[in-house]
């Protein structure tokens, strides 16, 4: 996916791996809708997505929902996950379930909606 959107070249990519990014299990003492982050690794983990006009999560479906990794990173945050999101799933069923979980976490944006399936970049589909 990643290498599909760098050769789109139509706009900026950068790849952000969760397990490069390290985040332990939430352990943040406050909301995260305050945005008073006292640890080092929510700070950095803000920084990185309030850089970003939109995001593609390539996300893993596991029993029919998407990851604990991806849950944990999304609830870190708050008010950073205000850009237009797209969703890219696979795995599991072909009924999407788990990309169905994910739906709540893409509320209409900028006036043209969230998406959930393929991303316009795709060549061939």
């Amino acid at each position: 996916m990643h290498d599909l959107a760098v050769q789109h070249a139509g706009f900026d990519v950068t790849l952000v791996d969760l397990a490069e990014v390290g985040l332990p299990l939430l352990d943040e003492p406050r909301p995260p809708q305050r945005g008073q982050y006292e640890h080092e690794h929510t700070r950095r983990w803000s920084e990185i997505v309030r850089a970003a006009d939109a995001y593609v999560l390539v996300v893993p479906e596991y029993n029919h929902s998407y990851n604990a990794a991806t849950k944990n990173a999304l609830d870190y945050l708050a008010k950073e996950w205000r850009a237009s999101r797209r969703l890219r799933r696979y795995g599991g069923s072909p009924r999407v379930p788990g990309r169905a979980r994910l739906l709540p976490w893409c509320p209409p944006s900028h006036g043209a909606g969230g998406a959930v399936g393929e991303h316009p970049f795709i060549p061939g589909r």
